[in-house]
């Protein structure tokens, strides 16, 4: 009776004190009929949960019915999933986390995308997911369940309801912290300390397998619809801010592994030129940890010496920019080995002097590529520094390859003098 009375209250009451007090309290009383022997008690929170999958499903529900995130429904289900003991075989948590799944994949028809009331049962359970998430004493547990509940996050970012897509934005942020971790876009001493708490897409996607086929055919549709009719693809935006999350992979990465996140460059390279700002600078982000160490330097020769071949728009030189930078950036905070230090000094200074115009008022009249263009050289200076760092008493010069390389440099100093002193002007 006592626990039956709990449950019913944590699903009428709002209050967000009231619930955690509530949950507390089912908490122990399921854990307690878990452990008792007599079979018809036992199977109480099974029937419990059973009960309290239907009120999730309940036909006919408004608005006002998840009013406060879903009020104490999410508490309900962490309730029933904590309350099973550590090291036994957990029986409620797949059975519940499994009719979650159904619910928010569970296709929208078009009847359902008229009848408000169709979507509460998704937005129910998108809550109760983030939830769960969330909980730092269900990490463990919750592990095997991520990247099912990543991908349905995704697919309902295309709902018409916006109730459900606004759930499926919270559910999306609290999965992405508990798979990858912290943001390392960043620049300065945070970006280099968050970077290292977050893990490599080698990493992720042997982690989560699944997720690999499809994030890269979701991320090929956005693409190919923003190429088209130019309209922007629901999972575009998060799935470019998943691939900015990671890491770049370590040197020795094989490109040619079924699993390598490399698949994913040439599909986000589309988006660095699009006429969106925002575009622009999230697949800029996403590109940079696509590039492992060893591809460093031919990839930003690529990129700089792309600069200067002929006249491009200037959303275009913009993006390549924006790209040049993420990629400096992600390079200027990796330990490097010497070798890749020098292929970079090597590689770096001729194609940003070949391109020094676009840091002209004279020839470019666009203000963010000038701007741009000072940034990445600033950067390519901070991987100089670097190196220079990287030989303790030695000779700072004997890194660089060839005489040409250094006298590229010492014209990049100079530029960037120039630069700081007609601001300061």
């Amino acid at each position: 009776a006592a626990g039956e009375h709990l449950f019913s209250v944590l699903l009428a009451i709002k209050h967000n004190g009231a619930v955690d007090k509530t949950q507390v309290g089912l908490r122990a009383i399921v854990h307690r009929l878990l452990k008792t022997s007599d079979p018809v008690l036992n199977r109480l929170p099974r029937e419990w949960l059973h009960m309290l999958l239907s009120r999730v499903r309940a036909p006919n529900q408004t608005v006002a019915d998840f009013l406060r995130r879903s009020a104490g429904i999410p508490a309900a289900f962490l309730a029933f999933f904590q309350a099973e003991a550590e090291g036994v075989l957990r029986t409620l948590l797949p059975l519940g986390m499994q009719a979650l799944l159904d619910i928010v994949l569970e296709p929208e028809t078009p009847e359902a995308a008229q009848d408000e009331s169709l979507g509460v049962p998704k937005v129910h359970a998108l809550n109760a997911m983030r939830q769960l998430f969330m909980d730092k004493q269900m990490v463990r547990e919750m592990a095997g369940f991520c990247a099912q509940s990543l991908e349905s996050a995704i697919r309902n970012f295309s709902s018409r309801h916006w109730e459900v897509r606004n759930a499926a934005g919270l559910a999306y942020a609290s999965l992405l912290e508990r798979m990858v971790g912290f943001k390392n876009h960043l620049t300065g001493s945070k970006a280099d300390h968050r970077s290292r708490r977050s893990i490599t897409g080698e990493e992720f996607f042997k982690r989560y397998p699944s997720l690999h086929g499809y994030l890269l055919e979701e991320l090929g549709r956005g693409v190919a619809q923003l190429s088209g009719s130019g309209s922007l693809h629901p999972s575009l935006q998060p799935i470019l801010a998943l691939l900015s999350r990671l890491r770049p992979s370590a040197a020795g990465a094989i490109a040619q592994d079924p699993l390598s996140p490399v698949a994913f460059a040439a599909v986000v390279e589309r988006c660095i030129e699009h006429s969106s700002l925002a575009i622009r600078r999230s697949a800029a982000r996403a590109y940079a940890p696509l590039v492992s160490a060893d591809d460093l330097p031919a990839t930003l020769a690529r990129i700089l010496g792309g600069l200067a071949r002929r006249p491009q728009p200037s959303n275009a030189l913009h993006g390549r920019l924006l790209q040049a930078r993420a990629v400096l950036e992600s390079a200027a905070f990796t330990d490097l080995d010497e070798d890749t230090l020098r292929a970079l000094l090597e590689a770096l200074p001729s194609p940003l002097v070949g391109c020094a115009k676009l840091g002209r008022a004279s020839h470019t009249r666009a203000p963010p590529v000038r701007e741009e263009w000072f940034v990445v050289v600033a950067m390519a200076l901070v991987i100089r520094d670097k190196a220079g760092e990287l030989q303790d008493q030695q000779d700072e010069q004997q890194l660089l390859a060839t005489p040409a390389a250094e006298q590229a440099w010492t014209e990049l100093v100079e530029m960037e003098a120039r630069a700081a002193c007609a601001e300061a002007a």
